[in-house]
């Protein structure tokens, strides 16, 4: 596996997410490498994979092909943490967090 995360140069939303995540991940998730793609520099990498909104993910599976992609924003920024887990552990479905109430 590896995780590919598209940004746009010039997008501070795009440069704070991957810090965020490659430091999530080499906590968490040592065994998928994090390898950040600049737009600009790789176009035809981000055509291949359809990336048209950034921030982007594109899980990679041992034979180099896509297993999910993730364009643009969730609302919950732990919801990318939940996407990366799903897709490590094999599960391509989409992520709909139950939201509950918490009742001290």
């Amino acid at each position: 596996m590896k995780l590919l995360i598209f940004t746009k140069r010039g997008c501070p939303t795009c440069a704070l997410f991957l810090q965020t995540m490659i430091e999530w991940m080499d906590e968490r998730h040592k065994s998928i490498p994090v390898m950040p793609v600049e737009v600009e520099s790789e176009p035809v990498l981000a055509r291949k994979y359809g990336v048209t909104l950034f921030p982007a993910m594109v899980m990679l599976d041992e034979n180099k092909l896509p297993v999910a992609t993730h364009s643009g924003l969730f609302e919950d920024k732990r919801d990318y943490f939940d996407w990366v887990i799903q897709m490590a552990i094999g599960k391509t479905r989409t992520i709909e967090r139950e939201k509950k109430d918490v009742e001290m």
